[in-house]
């Protein structure tokens, strides 16, 4: 009878190689460990063809986050969440009444969202903001209140959960033939809320961006050595 070793290896051999499927696979235990370190092989060719591409890809990219511009936030605001993996980035006024809400996903290059949160009296006004890098202004997209601020600003899942199921507010479109919008820039504004803000989050959050994007590459790196 084969022994436990051999048995072993046939295992390993016909698990590491297709082969088995259309031929008899080599009988002889030499035989059998040349196939099954070849098989080693060549999957570990394939796991460093990835290993190099993601490190040649990493190199480009950092060449690329060097020549990002990196703003640092206008007077009057602070990064207060801004952590790698978050895939966003969160900044405060100094009242902290005022906060401004981007999710990496919301950017492109001709412009990235953003929301701005302000608490009065009360009510916290949640306003949907676009910067647009074409026209250099900030766009308002739509805008609805809470009675809780937590409600409106807490990063849970479940305060998240809420947000989906509240009112959204008016189309925007419908509101051209009123002042309405006119008012609302003119209240931001007053909050802080201006282009010099939304250009800033806009540059802002391609650094994010390209981070992100190079921490993957460095995981693919790593995962393929």
């Amino acid at each position: 009878p084969a022994s436990p070793t051999i048995l072993k290896l046939q295992f390993l051999y016909l698990i590491a190689s297709p082969a088995h499927l259309t031929h008899t696979h080599p009988a002889h235990p030499m035989a059998m460990r040349r196939a099954f370190t070849r098989s080693l092989q060549a999957a570990t060719r394939r796991w460093h063809g990835l290993h190099a591409a993601a490190e040649a890809e990493l190199g480009d990219e950092a060449a690329i986050l060097e020549s990002l511009e990196k703003p640092g936030a206008p007077a009057g605001w602070a990064l207060d969440k801004s952590e790698s993996g978050n895939g966003y980035f969160r900044l405060k006024g100094a009242s902290g009444d005022v906060v401004v809400d981007c999710e990496l996903k919301a950017h492109a290059p001709e412009g990235t969202g953003f929301t701005v949160y302000v608490t009065r009296n009360g009510v916290t006004g949640d306003f949907s903001m676009r910067y647009s890098a074409e026209d250099g202004c900030n766009l308002l997209e739509g805008m609805t209140t809470y009675k809780n601020k937590e409600k409106a600003t807490a990063l849970t899942a479940d305060a998240a959960f809420s947000r989906e199921n509240h009112y959204e507010g008016p189309n925007v479109e419908d509101l051209k033939e009123t002042e309405l919008i006119e008012k609302t820039f003119e209240f931001l504004e007053a909050q802080g809320i201006s282009t010099e803000l939304g250009e800033y989050v806009h540059k802002h959050v391609q650094v994010l961006e390209q981070q992100e994007y190079m921490n993957l590459l460095a995981d693919l790196k790593a995962m393929s050595a």
